[in-house]
């Protein structure tokens, strides 16, 4: 439900700023995540390497990986201080792991937000979302007002009637000879 309600804000250029961001850059983000998980594994080898006979919470690779998703998630190794070794293996991890990937994938969002401004930007036709709401509105008093076509005989009209791209009010009085000039402006 939640993904259903996030995938309709696409509809909006406004709106679709969180799913237009994260559609720009998810091929960065697949192959960050794929970087992330092996400097994990990297880590947490290279922990189980280096202090696996002498550590408990680092005896196997299993062992390593949860030590080193807890250094992750901020929580230190037992007694890590007294190890000059381990210390300095800590902070290497946090540094690495936490804040050097943390910001690689912030720079990737970043870029993909970048590219979906630009585009928004570019759309000529785009108005704010409370714009368009009123303009809504105010398009269908005057609809009903003016006594407009339907909009399906709009649509029937210029799909298969006006061959040309560009419609001009004199295409639509050839085509809507019922309606009166005043009402098609």
């Amino acid at each position: 439900m939640l993904i259903r309600i996030v995938n309709a804000t696409g509809v909006h250029p406004r709106l679709r700023v969180l799913v237009g961001t994260i559609s720009h850059c998810l091929n960065d983000i697949w192959h960050f995540a794929l970087l992330m998980v092996v400097v994990f594994f990297f880590f947490s080898f290279t922990g189980n390497w280096m202090f696996g006979a002498e550590r408990e919470d680092m005896e196997n690779l299993k062992a390593a990986m949860k030590t080193n998703f807890e250094v992750l998630m901020g929580k230190t190794p037992k007694e890590f201080e007294l190890d000059a070794r381990l210390t300095v293996y800590t902070c290497f991890t946090v540094v690495v792991q936490f804040f050097l990937m943390r910001h690689f994938l912030l720079a990737i969002i970043m870029q993909g937000y970048l590219k979906l401004r630009k585009e928004i930007e570019s759309n000529e036709s785009e108005e704010g979302f409370v714009e368009d709401v009123f303009m809504t509105v105010v398009s269908w008093f005057r609809f009903k007002l003016r006594h407009w076509p339907s909009r399906r005989r709009l649509a029937y009209i210029l799909r298969h009637r006006i061959a040309s791209k560009r419609v001009t009010l004199v295409h639509l009085r050839l085509q809507l000879p019922d309606v009166s000039t005043e009402r098609l402006a």
